[in-house]
């Protein structure tokens, strides 16, 4: 375009000094607040990588610990359990009358309950003249002699265990009819 020509065009509206000195002082401002809301999303976005790699870890460690609990969860009572089996082979192995081989395994089922009893174990309530209950007893049989009243258990034909109050066996019972 010559000269002329632009001389000719119009200008559009004409703008005062005051408009053109603020356009110019904006300009750095509205700058400054891009740099800003740059260097916020940033340490957003950072932190949130911070966050995900730390829940990431978490899980991770959660994980190590579940399979470290599941490997070694059982190691205390084997090491209950060991002597147990000690005293058995020593009982199988030993040259001893009946009545004290008889003795030495009393001893051995009471050092095995003690340990069982230790990991919270306990044998279900069973017993005759009891009534069964559906949750800790399994009627095995159902006879019309004995001396308890009908409904009652008369025998327990296996003993029942719990551990930490959840039933791991029912007892097996029979039961007058």
């Amino acid at each position: 375009m010559t000269d002329a020509e632009m001389r000719k065009e119009p200008l559009g509206e004409p703008v005062s000094a005051d408009e053109m000195v603020d356009a110019v002082t904006d300009a750095p401002e509205e700058e400054n607040l891009v740099q800003a809301l740059q260097a916020e999303l940033a340490q957003t976005k950072d932190a949130m990588l911070r966050a995900v790699a730390e829940a990431e870890n978490v899980r991770k460690r959660a994980a190590t610990d579940m399979e470290n609990a599941r490997k070694f969860a059982l190691q205390s009572f084997v090491k209950d359990l060991l002597p147990v089996v000690d005293n058995l082979e020593r009982a199988l192995s030993a040259e001893a009358d009946e009545g004290a081989l008889k003795k030495g395994v009393e001893m051995v089922l009471t050092q095995l309950i003690s340990s069982l009893n230790r990991v919270g174990v306990e044998k279900v309530p069973a017993e005759a003249g009891m009534a069964p209950h559906h949750d800790q007893h399994q009627v095995m049989q159902v006879v019309e002699e004995g001396d308890v009243q009908s409904g009652q258990i008369v025998a327990v034909m296996q003993a029942g265990y719990s551990l930490a109050g959840r039933l791991v066996r029912p007892a097996l019972v029979v039961v007058k009819q």
